[in-house]
């Protein structure tokens, strides 16, 4: 008996032992693969991320995340100059474009990859989603990225918001015209509606440059410019318009210098930061009266109530609009994955990738898990309340590359959903004032050939950091009218005329 037992023991070591081995071979044959990820400070380790490494295992891979929070473009730089590259990257800004068109040898042509067998869920997206198609698309018509669609996303971005306590307060109406608006802030600046026996408010504070969402620029179409989510460009019927060459902007930009002049908007917005900037919205007393922004976040959390949307002014000619545009709000056009041409085993990769374009895993390599950042309910999925100390924007952030991340947000994913996600229900409800207001004459996201690239490398930083230039000094003094032939024979002397003709060229390849 004790012999039986002996060699039953050794049978079961050699077993377990045979076992071990196994399980070791069968772990070392798991292609493994490193992938840059551009992230967002707020995100965590995607190497502790459980849902990823589920993920990765039904795909038979491993992956290495390497997050970088800052300083990508120095790193990004340095990697595509070296050659030696990842066998991935994805996120938010990753690489451009022309970053990808103009180092194309350094890639895999996806789309040599996707086929309805090895990669059947992307398949279907780009099958089911001309325009998603066209988003993930090099000149050359193949596939050398993977961009997103996103979910819950507008189509205008401007948002007006002005404190409707101070209105109420003051006996004052919404403003429906530029004039109005002058009448409001004239009250804001004189008749203390914050009630602190200060002259402290800021009437007007916004930024002088950068898009709808967050500057001025959302008062180009109160005087005939059709605005602009991305650049300040435009169309007139098919024909490409540089918007600061024009009579239109001109007058948008005299009306700003004399807001400044009132008193109505701080001279302090020529130098501010956007710390400083962000430190005003969240004063401990409200003293912002009106600004744009994407959404509430940076507005002081005690008194975020007291602002509502408002439409779109009229300016002095009648004219009343946003830029509009779905194909750029929701459609970024713009790499969120690609891979090295040096990547092995490119196929088991792609299983991973393939996997994301199922809306139950796209919703959470979005948002994030399932159980952590989302609840499962009888009616679908709910976003769980952010902990406390956690806002909405950090929050849809901690587990995900939210807005980063090849996924399709479309209307299958978007079902899954029992309400719209708390962070992306407020934009939607700020800018349904603008519906009625919408301008479709939006330029849409241009792809250029590498020898286009390296023209605009030379003109369009040239051009648009002097127009941005000129539109701080004018803030600051004034002399639109005195300075305008000037300005703009300084920008033909840049090649201005070099920078429209390339968007032209670009626009008329892809209208």
């Amino acid at each position: 008996m004790k012999k039986n037992r002996l060699i039953a023991l050794a049978l079961c070591a050699v077993l377990l032992l045979s076992l071990t081995v196994s399980f070791a071979a069968a772990e070392e044959d798991v292609p493994t693969f490193r992938i840059i990820v551009s992230a967002n400070v707020n995100t965590d380790d995607l190497n502790e991320n459980e849902f990823l490494k589920d993920l990765a295992e039904q795909a038979g891979v491993r992956i290495e995340y390497e997050c970088v929070y800052t300083d990508w473009d120095t790193r990004k730089s340095v990697l595509l100059t070296s050659g030696d590259l990842p066998d991935a990257f994805i996120g938010w800004n990753v690489l451009s474009n022309s970053e990808v068109s103009y180092n194309l040898p350094l890639f895999a042509n996806l789309g040599e990859l996707i086929s309805e067998e090895a990669t059947p869920n992307l398949y279907a997206a780009l099958e089911s989603d001309p325009t998603y198609r066209d988003a993930c698309s090099d000149l050359d018509g193949n596939i050398y990225y993977l961009s997103d669609r996103m979910p819950f996303r507008p189509s205008t971005y401007a948002s007006f918001l002005i404190n409707k306590t101070w209105l109420d307060k003051l006996g004052l109406e919404v403003p429906e015209t530029l004039e109005e608006l002058e009448e409001v802030l004239i009250a804001f600046r004189d008749r203390d509606p914050n009630g602190n026996g200060e002259q402290d408010e800021l009437p007007l504070y916004m930024n002088l440059s950068g898009d709808e969402a967050w500057s001025i620029a959302a008062f180009m179409g109160a005087f005939g410019c059709s605005g602009s989510i991305t650049n300040y460009f435009a169309l007139d019927g098919d024909t490409v318009v540089y918007q600061p060459l024009t009579e239109n902007f001109k007058e948008f930009m005299t009306w700003i210098a004399h807001l400044r002049e009132e008193n109505l908007m701080p001279a302090e917005l020529a130098t501010v930061d956007d710390s400083q900037f962000n430190a005003r919205l969240s004063n401990e007393t409200p003293i912002v009266g009106m600004t744009t922004l994407w959404d509430k976040s940076p507005i002081g959390a005690a008194y975020q109530d007291e602002y509502v949307a408002i439409a779109p002014m009229a300016g002095p000619n009648g004219d009343r609009g946003v830029a509009s545009n779905i194909a750029i709000s929701a459609y970024d056009c713009v790499p969120k994955f690609v891979m090295s041409a040096d990547c092995e085993n490119k196929e088991a990769l792609m299983r991973f990738i393939d996997l994301c374009f199922i809306p139950e895993n796209g919703v959470q390599c979005f948002y994030g898990p399932i159980g952590t950042v989302l609840e499962e309910t009888e009616d679908g999925l709910i976003m769980v309340d952010p902990p406390e100390g956690m806002t909405w924007n950090s929050w849809k952030y901690k587990y995900a590359v939210n807005g980063g991340w090849p996924v399709l947000g479309d209307e299958t994913f978007e079902a899954l959903f029992a309400e719209v996600p708390e962070s992306d229900s407020a934009k939607l409800e700020m800018v349904a004032v603008n519906e009625p207001y919408q301008n479709t004459n939006t330029l849409p996201k241009l792809k250029f050939t590498p020898e286009e690239t390296d023209e605009l490398s030379i003109v369009q930083t040239d051009v648009d950091t002097y127009v941005t230039k000129k539109m701080t000094e004018w803030f600051a003094n004034g002399g639109v009218e005195e300075e305008w032939d000037t300005y703009l024979q300084e920008l033909h002397n840049m090649g201005v005329d070099t920078y429209v003709s390339i968007y032209q060229a670009a626009y008329d390849r892809q209208k």
